[in-house]
């Protein structure tokens, strides 16, 4: 039996790009048009850049603590994992 195969994957590359949005206002509306939730492999990643499309689109600026807040009021830290990823 052979084994299923993995698609192709580069946590450190999403996590640098997560890390890019936050540390460049207009990273997001540079990458947006392009990169989807599901080009992420790492749920937790998909779900951090979900709510960093959830910001976008409510007008508001990507910072770490209205992306903190954003998690918090989100269903995302259900698996209290994203504290991990954002301190």
């Amino acid at each position: 039996m052979t084994e299923p195969k993995l698609p192709p994957q580069n946590i450190d590359a999403e996590q640098h790009v997560l890390g890019s949005i936050l540390i460049d206002e207009d990273a997001i509306f540079k990458v947006a048009p392009v990169l989807k939730v599901d080009h992420f492999y790492d749920k937790r990643n998909k779900d951090v850049y979900t709510a960093m499309i959830g910001l976008l689109e409510k007008g508001s600026p990507i910072d770490h603590l209205l992306l903190k807040e954003e998690l918090r009021l989100s269903p995302y830290l259900k698996e209290g994992i994203h504290h991990i990823l954002l301190t």
